[in-house]
C-alpha cells in the first residue's frame, strides 16, 4: 500500500516542508527559531536553531519565515 504523503499548514495557512524555518513557542517561555526536521501524522518534530533541543509542535502554532534577517541569524547561531 503506497504511503500518502504528509501535509502540515502553520498559522497562516502556508504549506510546510522539512527543512523550513519555524518560529514556534519553546516550552511556553519563549519564542524561537527552529528547523523542521520531520512529519509525524498530526505533528512537526522541530529542532531548534542553535541549541540542538528537538520536540514536537502542532504545525497550526507556527509560523513560516523567510528573509534575510532569519538567513543571518541562522548562519549566526546555528552550529
Amino acid at each position: 500500500m503506497a504511503r500518502i504523503p504528509l501535509e502540515h499548514y502553520d498559522l497562516l495557512g502556508t504549506p510546510l516542508k522539512v527543512n523550513d524555518l519555524v518560529v514556534y513557542n519553546y516550552y511556553n517561555r519563549q519564542l524561537s527559531v527552529g528547523r523542521i526536521l520531520k512529519f509525524t501524522t498530526k505533528m512537526i518534530t522541530i529542532c531548534r536553531v542553535g541549541g540542538g533541543e528537538k520536540r514536537l509542535a502542532c504545525p497550526a502554532e507556527t509560523l513560516k519565515i523567510d528573509g534575510e534577517a532569519v538567513t543571518m541569524y541562522v548562519l549566526k547561531n546555528e552550529s
